[in-house]
């Protein structure tokens, strides 16, 4: 199946709720961002998250995040329950539409976020940063700014589950 780019733009959100130019919307991601085996993390601290969104003026905080399947994915989103967050975790349309409406984002390190940024009408975008892929510029990862509203974090460091 391949996806066009013009379905997306167009989809339709079963979401009752619509963040607003005065809320911020971080995406996080887990899953497969953690590799218990390797014991290797693209999941980006909690506290180093919790200092950008305190970084940034909003109303309402909006979490868009897949629901928690095991028990350290619990831990980690359990550590910004002191923000209030608004927990948004729809269908992947509904994720990805919610993303692209927000006016002022955070990203996770995912491919996701990073096209919900670049196709959608955010004027503030936080990219988190780290040396995942070999450093700034390792292995053409780089994922730097794409537009004037972008600002690079280079001082993340990942999480990893306590058990």
């Amino acid at each position: 199946n391949r996806i066009q780019i013009g379905n997306i733009v167009k989809y339709k959100s079963k979401l009752e709720v619509v963040p607003t130019e005065k809320d911020v919307t971080i995406h996080l991601r887990c899953g497969d961002f953690w590799d218990h085996e390797k014991k290797r993390s693209q999941i980006f601290d909690p506290e180093d998250l919790k200092r950008l969104i305190r970084g940034v003026e909003y109303e309402r905080l909006f979490i868009v995040a897949s629901p928690a399947t095991f028990d350290w994915e619990k831990e980690y989103y359990k550590e910004f329950d002191e923000l209030n967050p608004i927990w948004v975790n729809g269908n992947m349309g509904d994720d990805f539409d919610f993303l692209m409406k927000s006016n002022k984002l955070i990203l996770s390190a995912s491919t996701f976020s990073y096209m919900a940024a670049y196709l959608g009408n955010a004027t503030e975008i936080h990219i988190p940063y780290n040396s995942y892929y070999g450093g700034v510029k390792g292995y053409e990862q780089h994922l730097a700014d794409f537009n004037e509203n972008c600002k690079v974090h280079y001082d993340m460091r990942y999480w990893f589950p306590k058990k």
